[in-house]
Formats: C-alpha cells, sequence, structure tokens
C-alpha cells in the first residue's frame, strides 16, 4: 500500500499570499539604487556513513522575510555540492530553515534528509554525516513486500511539520528493501540518517491473502550522525488494533458505498498511516497495529473532506457516523431573490467542516468544502452531511456578494438552516499604465480582516474589474501591490479605486557601487538587471515588496529586501 502524504509540499521560487498592512512607509531611494552588500557565507560539508562525500547533495534555504505582519514573501535557495561534498552560499545574518537532500540514488543506498535551521552570524562551517541504521524485520507469517517510511520527528515525537509559514514534509525517506525470494519472515537491510530525531512506520504485505501483519510504528529514533553505527529490531505482529466504522444515513439505511471515498487512519497529530480502505456495505474496518490513539479521516468521492474523529483503537472499537439532511434557504435581505446566471445557476453553499481536534488538524486536515447546489430564486438548498461543526457559507451568487460564514453543528437533521445575505456593495474600477493604456488580465482579490479572500476578478479587456463584497472594510490586491482600507457601506455601495501601473528605474550595485547583473523580484514578477546593474520594473499603485538577489557568479554577496514599499504618483515622481 502507498504512503500517503497529508501535507502535499509545493516548492515555489515565491511565496506570497494576500493580508493586511499597518504603518507602511515610502523606502524607495532616491534614484532606487540598492546596494547588495557581502554576507557571511555558510561551507556545508555533506557526507556518507563510511565518509564518502555526498557528490549530489542539494541544500535548500527557505529565505523568507515577513511583509507587513503575516504577508511572506521570499526565495527558496538551493546550493548542490561539488565533488567533495561540500555546498557553499552566502546569507543575510538571521535563522534559515533548511532541507539537505542527499542525493544518493534509492537503487543504491537508503539515504535519508534532514530539516534543519541554520543560525549564521559570521562565516561558519558546518559537517553533516550520517549514521548507519543496520534493520532486522522479522514477521510471524511469510512476507513478500515491506514499506518503510521515516519521518522527521519535533521534541513532543510527533511529524515536524515545521512553521505556519514555512511547512516541511516530514518525510525523509521511503524504502522498500528487497525481501529474500519474495517469501521471508525476516527482512534485513540499511538506512543512512543524518543527526536527528525520527520515527519509522513498517507495512508488510504478507504472502497468504488470509494472513494479517498489523502495521508497526517505532519508537523516536536519534539518529547520532556522524558515521556511528546503530542496529533497529523490529518484530511485527499479526492482528493488532482495529478501528471498525459504519456509515449511516438519520434513518438508518446504510450511506452507499459509491458516496464515500477513501478512509485513513491517522497518528493522533502526527503522520498518516500507510492503511486505508474503502467502505463495503457501508462499513470500513482499517488496521491500526499496535498504534491506540489515532484519527479517521474519511474523504469524499471528489477528495473533500467528509469527516475527521479521533479514536482509541482497539482489536474491537466500533463507531458509527451517522449523516443527517440539511436544508434551507439562502435569503438576500428584504424581499429580494436571487437570480440565476445561466442554467439555472443560482450559486451554491460550501460546507467546510471544522474537526474541533486543534490547530493542527484545523490546517492539515482539508479538502474542498462540500458544495448544495442552490435550487431556485427562493434559495432552497440541500445537503447530507456527516455530524459535526460546520462553516457555511452561501457563494457563487449572480447578484450579491458572499454570505458571512454561519456557524453550524449537526446531531440531527436540520430542515430549516437559512443563510442570510446582505446586498452588500462592489468595489470595482480600472488599471492603467502611465501612458493610460489599459491593462487586462491582471489579478485583483479582496481580503477581509481575517486574511480571507472574498472576492475576486480579472480585469477584461478594457482594464476593468468589478468584485460585489459585503458591507465591511477590506484591502485590494492588484498586480501584487497592496491598498488598504477599501470599504463599502449601505450609504455608499459602490466603491471605486482606479489603479496605476508605474514604471520604475533603478541601478543594482555592490559596496564599492559596482555593478551587480542580479534578479529583482517584486510583486509583480521579476526583472534581470543588466551588466550594468541598471533594471526597470512595472509595479502597481500600492504597497509592495522588492527582492534583490546577486547572480550566482557573485558567492559573496548576500541578497536585501525592501519592504512596505508604497508605489504612488509622488513616490515616483521623486526617483525620476
Amino acid at each position: 500500500m502507498s504512503y500517503k502524504r497529508l501535507l502535499p509540499t509545493t516548492v515555489a521560487l515565491l511565496l506570497a499570499a494576500c493580508g493586511s498592512s499597518n504603518g507602511s512607509t515610502t523606502n524607495l531611494k532616491p534614484v532606487f539604487f540598492r546596494t547588495v552588500a557581502p554576507a557571511p557565507v555558510a561551507t556545508l560539508t555533506m557526507q556518507r556513513q563510511n565518509g564518502a562525500p555526498m557528490t549530489q547533495a542539494k541544500v535548500t534555504l527557505d529565505t523568507k522575510a515577513t511583509f507587513d505582519g503575516w504577508l511572506k514573501v521570499g526565495r527558496g535557495t538551493s546550493v548542490k555540492a561539488n565533488a567533495s561534498g561540500v555546498a557553499a552560499l552566502a546569507l543575510a545574518s538571521g535563522t534559515w530553515a533548511m532541507r539537505i537532500s542527499s542525493g544518493v540514488p534509492q537503487s543504491t543506498a537508503l539515504v535519508g534528509e534532514l530539516s534543519d535551521s541554520l543560525s549564521i552570524s559570521a562565516d561558519t562551517n558546518r559537517t553533516y554525516q550520517t549514521s548507519q541504521q543496520s534493520w532486522t524485520v522479522t514477521s510471524p507469517v511469510a512476507v513478500k513486500a515491506l514499506e518503510v517510511v521515516i519521518y522527521q520527528v519535533d521534541g513532543s515525537g510527533k511529524a515536524s511539520y515545521g512553521t505556519t509559514d514555512a511547512p516541511l514534509d516530514p518525510v525523509v525517506l521511503t524504502a522498500n528493501p528487497a525481501v529474500p525470494g519474495g517469501n521471508a519472515t525476516s527482512v534485513s537491510f540499511s538506512t543512512e540518517l543524518f543527526k536527528g530525531s525520527f520515527r519509522a512506520v513498517i507495512t508488510a504485505t504478507p504472502v497468504a491473502s488470509t494472513d494479517n501483519v498489523a502495521p508497526f510504528e517505532t519508537a523516536v529514533i536519534n539518529a547520532a550522525g556522524g558515521g556511528a553505527a546503530e542496529p533497529q529490531t523490529v518484530g511485527l505482529a499479526s492482528g493488532g488494533n482495529l478501528v471498525s466504522l459504519h456509515f449511516a444515513d438519520s434513518g438508518g439505511a446504510a450511506v452507499p458505498d459509491a458516496q464515500i471515498g477513501t478512509i485513513s487512519t491517522h497518528g493522533a497529530g502526527s503522520l498518516v498511516f500507510p492503511t486505508s480502505g474503502n467502505p463495503s456495505a457501508g462499513v470500513a474496518t482499517l488496521s491500526t497495529g499496535a498504534i491506540g490513539p489515532v484519527v479517521a479521516v474519511v474523504e469524499g468521492p471528489n477528495g473533500e473532506t467528509l469527516a475527521a474523529t479521533a479514536y482509541t483503537a482497539s482489536p474491537t472499537h466500533t463507531a458509527t457516523l451517522t449523516r443527517y439532511t440539511v436544508a434551507g434557504h439562502v435569503k438576500p435581505t428584504g424581499s429580494a431573490q436571487l437570480t440565476a446566471s445561466g442554467n439555472n445557476n443560482y450559486g451554491s453553499v460550501d460546507a467546510a467542516l471544522q474537526t474541533g481536534l486543534g490547530a493542527f488538524w484545523d490546517a492539515r486536515v482539508q479538502g474542498a468544502p462540500s458544495v448544495a447546489k442552490i435550487t431556485d430564486a427562493a434559495g432552497t438548498w440541500q445537503a447530507k452531511l456527516f455530524g459535526g461543526s460546520y462553516s457555511l457559507k452561501a457563494v457563487a451568487l449572480h447578484n450579491l456578494p458572499p454570505s458571512a460564514p454561519v456557524a453550524a453543528s449537526l446531531s440531527a437533521d436540520a430542515p430549516t438552516q437559512d443563510i442570510a445575505v446582505d446586498p452588500g456593495g462592489v468595489i470595482s474600477g480600472n488599471l492603467q499604465d502611465e501612458a493610460h493604456n489599459n491593462l487586462a488580465g491582471v489579478s485583483v482579490s479582496v481580503v477581509d480582516s481575517s486574511h480571507a479572500t472574498i472576492g475576486s476578478a480579472t480585469s477584461d479587456a478594457t482594464g476593468n474589474y468589478s468584485i460585489a463584497v459585503p458591507f465591511g472594510t477590506y484591502e485590494v490586491f492588484a498586480g501584487g501591490a497592496l491598498t488598504q482600507n477599501v470599504g463599502v457601506s449601505s450609504s455608499a455601495a459602490t466603491t471605486t479605486l482606479n489603479l496605476t501601473r508605474f514604471q520604475i528605474t533603478g541601478r543594482m550595485t555592490d559596496a564599492a557601487l559596482g555593478p551587480v547583473a542580479g534578479t529583482i523580484y517584486f510583486g509583480g514578477g521579476n526583472v534581470t538587471a543588466t551588466t550594468l546593474g541598471t533594471y526597470t520594473l512595472n509595479a502597481f499603485q500600492g504597497i509592495n515588496w522588492v527582492l534583490f538577489t546577486p547572480p550566482s557568479t557573485s558567492p559573496s554577496l548576500g541578497f536585501a529586501y525592501e519592504t512596505n514599499v508604497l508605489v504612488n504618483a509622488d513616490t515616483v515622481k521623486s526617483i525620476r
């Protein structure tokens, strides 16, 4: 059974999100020069357990800066090791999240990765050498395959996902060691891990379909690194704990299997185990091995999260998840009715599950919310949801903004769950460059005080955009620039926000004012400085960020940020 990751990992050059802004300053320089100064150099040496250099190792540092409190911008800096297993890079002083990959093919050796942090204020040298774990795994019955998933853990022994701002993939190694003859009760193999704390989840596939071998999770493995030898002995067992889930509608009938997707078990607050399945006749039974506290996550056929519930597994643990009918009307204020937009599309109701299991699961157990179509102008809607807490929201309404979220706790059928929609207002405007040319295809989004996106649009061929919003005060992102305190109210239901894209020319230099031909990243994209260090970027009116990076041919230079850069007609005038 293949390992399923709970949190997909995306590697990107830039990471940006929408947010609020306070205390912005104008820090454009009179000629927008930017000096990229020399920086401390980290020299990292990567070695195998036997001392051999990791010639294909790669070091990736998540160099993020905080823009305005919670908006994160930055870049992932990756450096490959040389023939001696050495990677060197210049960094601004500070502490950076770091990932080391060995670059060793798994067909050659099972060498894991490492997530670490690098604090630097002066030139520094570090050596990362693995230790070797010699595994002996025994089984009470003959097996034909093993899957070993090794993941890094934090101080509490749970999977280390990093911070909210810089989520990490805790898995450092996934291996399928060879089983002698494809039929054995004892399997031996070796892995190598950098110094750190890890756990391993081992799943065996028995030769006989009638046999059962329970999944096994090790205690914390504290790998010493530094070339140490570390024997690891694991004894698998048959049977083990089970979680048997029954799916039933409120009337008692079994939920059709086709309406349930995959059910998976997770360590309570930790990693996805390689045990998952689908219901048969409304029942799914999953083996959790010797692991007791688990969270069972039920997904719909399209991957949406239907339920997430904690259980203390036992050999005979049984639970029933009951699905209730919830229905009502989406009601505009007053006597207004909804209008359709083609094919009687009146909009829909999203029902996003609230796990109640804490921030870890709220952040990680997410899928597409359950959607119920609104069927008529009276706003009629109906859905079937498993018992629990939900946030209901009317969205994609043709003539109205989305509703405010409505909290609903389901423990019985709820046939009168209405959702009120205020008429709200519209934020609209025109996007142009300095020559008054209309700008099409520019992304515009409206964000509320909780950093949730209320609505978005793309400027049309005439540069116009329009976004319906509830009454309130918002922030608008256009082309990567932020405009604050944009409000609509019952007395001013339409707010016009016209924005100009300005052309800014500058020069990037080193400390001696020599030219630096690097790359400049900003909210609207990136540009490359010439060999003279000069560059031109097109930034939208509003609060911007700019990241200056030197070329790889200047390894002693760091990078530099400008945050809270206010761009408007006055500031652009000041640099010309």
